[in-house]
Order: structure tokens, then sequence, then C-alpha cells
């Protein structure tokens, strides 16, 4: 099974993939149209993607209260600093109709898997492309429309 785990990048700096096919591989890529291209070539089962993919029709979605039930604090998509990086996740997911596109707050899955790494680009896409291998073997559960968390 191949999974692709994506740590979105609003407009500075590469957006990193992790590739789960035999063994993990990591890539940065700069434009939307090279990170479609790769994931058509790569044709995974499952894509995760650090990032919120869709803006709420009120000040929360399902997504964030679900995970402040948990204790875990997140951003809102329509806080300003985040509106950027969802609307951008948003097209993303668009262009990538025809697969599986899970939102994955990596945060979340470090804090309910007791994972101790570092807060890296590399380490989220790993953690994005974890929570999508987790999620095929039905050990994550979903919040709102397409949040996938590890299952308690």
């Amino acid at each position: 099974m191949k999974i692709i785990g994506i740590d979105l990048a609003t407009s500075k700096g590469k957006t990193v993939l992790c590739a789960l096919g035999n063994e993990p591989r990591v890539y940065g890529i700069d434009a939307d149209s090279d990170i479609i291209t790769f994931i058509r070539d790569f044709d995974p089962s499952i894509i995760t993607i650090d990032a919120p993919l869709s803006f709420p029709e009120k000040a929360l979605r399902d997504e964030e209260r679900g995970l402040h039930a948990l204790g875990i604090p997140v951003f809102p998509p329509n806080m300003p600093g985040m509106q950027k990086l969802t609307a951008r996740a948003v097209k993303l997911k668009n262009k990538l109709a025809d697969y599986k596109v899970f939102e994955v707050y990596p945060y979340a899955t470090r804090k309910l898997l007791g994972l101790n790494l570092e807060k890296s680009d590399i380490n989220d896409s790993y953690v994005c492309a974890l929570t999508g291998w987790l999620h095929t073997r039905r050990l994550t559960r979903v919040l709102g429309e397409s949040l996938i968390i590890p299952s308690e």
C-alpha cells in the first residue's frame, strides 16, 4: 500500500512529501503542479495533508471542536495566519478528487501516540504518512469531515 504524507507550506519554503512505499522517502517540492504530478506518478492509496481541508461555516469546524474536547489546542482555518494555507489545501484537495485525501494534525498524532519527535517539516510529513498508514489499518477515527487521528 502506498501512502503520501504532505506537510504543506503556505508560500515560503518547500512543501515536504513523505512517500511510503517499500520504504519511506522524503521530497521537497514547491509548486502545486509538481505536487500533483508527483502524486499521480506515485499513485498512492491515500493522501494525508497537514492543513485544514475546509473553511468553517461558523467560528469552528467539528474538527477543531473534537480536538479541543481531547485537550489538543489547534488554530482554526479562518484565523488570519491560517487562511492562505487552508485555501491552498482546499485547492489541492479539489485537484486530487480521484484520491482518498484526509486532513492530519501531526501534533495531535504525536500527542495521542506519545511520540517524542522534534517539530520539523520532515517529521510532520512522516507523521502525516504514519497517520495515513494507521488509517489503512483501521486504527484511526475521523473528526468532522476528514481529520483523521489515532484511535484511543
